[in-house]
């Protein structure tokens, strides 16, 4: 069955906030969850996700937050590998797709309604061994912000581990990708160096049709809002398709090529503790 096409930016959004997004996500919840659990979302069931849950190492025992949860997948995951997890997400509605899965059954994961750059509020300082934002901090309008509360309640030995569309090939511009014959693509980024929010368009071949937001921040951002939080990234990892995969799915040819998303690991700088004497 042929998935979900995302379509170019639409339109930037110089005045986009934290509510913008939340009532986008809200509007599309059911449609979303319906998607992700219907196997079409290759990219996250093939691609980044494997990527982002290897880099996450062994869970077992682990207390870990998901931020920007959605409809649970990545929570999900590593509580089925043995975490304890608490999710976090703006909209409710989302929320509520999260709680109706099966997976919930037991009551697994603590679901809450909440802006991550709100965690450290409401939650134990510093009370997680792992911290994960499976293409979610790229939706958010300060993601400086919510990295200074997840650093609030990280251990001194965590690590945070989150996906986000590659900054190279996603951005407010636009992108347009050409092929010359069987072997050569050719891609044109515009403004990789803007930091703007923008609307996306998301279209099924079945006719469902819906739109998001998100941000377009070149990849020195990201590496500098970690370092002002008090990270030092560990590692980024660029996953790409393997020809097995293209062969079963043949939309995926450009992601076999040209980077499509980038996970990025890192730990706190550990804090420091007054001396006297």
């Amino acid at each position: 069955m042929a998935g979900m096409v995302c379509g170019a930016p639409v339109e930037e959004l110089p005045g986009c906030t934290v509510e913008d997004v939340r009532e986008a996500w809200s509007r599309i919840a059911p449609l979303w969850s319906r998607y992700v659990r219907s196997g079409r979302d290759v990219h996250r069931d093939l691609l980044h996700g494997p990527a982002l849950l290897e880099a996450c190492g062994d869970v077992n025992g682990l207390r870990a937050l998901d931020i920007g949860c959605g409809e649970g997948w990545a929570g999900r995951e590593v509580a089925s590998r043995g975490a304890s997890v608490v999710g976090l997400d703006i909209s409710g509605e989302m929320i509520e797709e999260a709680r109706s899965h099966p997976f919930q059954a037991d009551q697994q994961i603590d679901y809450r309604v909440m802006d991550a750059a709100d965690a450290h509020r409401y939650l134990a300082d510093p009370a997680f061994d792992l911290v994960i934002a499976c293409m979610s901090l790229h939706d958010m309008a300060d993601p400086g912000a919510v990295l200074h509360s997840v650093r609030r309640v990280l251990k001194d030995d965590g690590r945070l581990v989150f996906s986000i569309p590659h900054p190279l090939t996603h951005m407010a511009g636009g992108r347009q990708l050409h092929r010359l014959g069987d072997d050569a693509l050719y891609f044109r980024a515009a403004n990789y160096f803007q930091s703007a929010p923008y609307r996306i368009d998301w279209q099924q071949p079945a006719g469902e049709a819906w739109r998001t937001l998100r941000w377009s921040r070149p990849l020195g951002e990201y590496v500098g809002l970690l370092k002002d939080a008090g990270f030092v990234v560990y590692g980024q990892i660029e996953p790409h398709h393997s020809r097995a995969d293209v062969e079963m799915h043949q939309r995926l040819r450009n992601a076999s090529e040209i980077p499509s998303h980038l996970v990025f690991v890192a730990g706190p700088v550990p804090r420091r503790t007054s001396s006297t004497g």
